[in-house]
């Protein structure tokens, strides 16, 4: 995972800056709505089962097919949170109209330091913008 990057450019470093941090608001909102979910979810079981054990005592054949129903309908939750960036970092720097080479230093807990260099073509009363993704993560632990 990234722990630190800046961007080197006409002999300055300027760090990037966090912008957001997307862990922190993936548990918060985890959080904040995980007591809702388990009562929704309670709520709605107690809900289907009722009506499963009222079918059953009026007919046998309707309590089956509302109990497989209901079996059908549920399902998990499965969003997930992984495939989000862990956080969102941004710099912006004034540029010289014309071709600029930029270099992005990156380290962190998995790399040492890797420098990835590239071309910008700046224009005149134009905003760049130049993007750099990473799928970085943490080496796993060694058994």
């Amino acid at each position: 995972m990234l722990s630190n990057a800046h961007l080197l450019f006409n002999g300055e470093k300027v760090a990037l800056e966090l912008t957001e941090d997307i862990e922190q608001i993936a548990f918060k909102s985890l959080e904040d709505r995980m007591f809702r979910e388990i009562g929704k979810s309670v709520a709605r079981l107690v809900l289907k089962r009722a009506a499963e054990i009222v079918a059953t005592n009026q007919n046998k054949n309707a309590g089956f097919v509302l109990s497989a129903l209901n079996a059908m309908t549920e399902r998990a939750d499965t969003r997930n949170w992984q495939s989000l960036p862990h956080s969102i970092y941004y710099q912006r720097v004034s540029l010289s109209v014309g071709s600029q080479d930029l270099k992005l230093v990156t380290s962190g807990k998995a790399i040492v330091e890797e420098n990835l260099k590239f071309k910008v073509q700046i224009k005149k009363n134009v905003s760049t913008f130049r993007t750099f993704h990473s799928l970085e993560s943490t080496l796993p632990l060694e058994q």
